[in-house]
């Protein structure tokens, strides 16, 4: 894991912390026009609401989070190539360059996420028997939800960065474009599994 996290990373609760972190300076570096502050300013309310609850997340991530694993680090449904063997159906993963160490919730939520919310439970409930013949079991949905939710706020902290810095140092107008569609994202944010 070691040499993992060297060489790819780690997307555990230091990614968390870091890219709510990056995302603030970033936005806070932002000076614009009042239309503009405003989402610039109601993007940060969310970041800083992110950053108090850190410790929170953290203990989340502590308790349910599971042992560190090998994380694919962008698990989407493209990245998986189910074939025939000789026992049966195979899944195979590509694209690992951004594979990286940290609670295997980071991936299971990015892959539920690329299914129809009805889909989503049945998609658990085969993850779920596969983990149980490694003799681990997963945590309650409320709990699954808590580690999903914070996986997927560290990936819309993350993405603020970016635009950000592209507006502080090129004044590049697809900034804006970017922070209207992650506050689009913030609001619409739904637990990834159905309560």
């Amino acid at each position: 894991m070691g040499e993992v996290r060297l060489h790819g990373g780690d997307l555990g609760v230091h990614f968390v912390e870091s890219n709510v972190r990056d995302a603030i300076y970033a936005l806070e570096a932002c000076q614009e026009s009042p239309p503009r502050q405003e989402l610039r300013d109601r993007l940060l309310r969310r970041l800083y609401t992110l950053r108090s609850e850190l410790p929170q997340r953290e203990e989340v991530l502590k308790k349910w989070g599971g042992p560190e694993t090998l994380l694919h680090g962008d698990l989407w449904t493209i990245n998986v190539f189910v074939m025939q063997s000789a026992n049966g159906l195979r899944a195979r993963l590509i694209d690992w360059d951004h594979a990286a160490v940290g609670p295997f919730s980071y991936d299971l939520s990015t892959f539920l996420l690329r299914f129809p919310r009805e889909r989503r439970l049945s998609i658990l409930k085969l993850y779920t028997e596969e983990v149980a013949r490694g003799g681990w079991q997963l945590p309650t949905q409320a709990e699954l939800n808590a580690l999903f939710e914070t996986a997927e706020y560290a990936r819309l902290a993350n993405s603020v960065i970016w635009p950000a810095i592209a507006l502080v140092m090129d004044h590049a107008e697809w900034g804006f474009e970017m922070f209207a569609e992650i506050d689009r994202w913030f609001e619409s944010f739904e637990p990834v599994l159905p309560m």
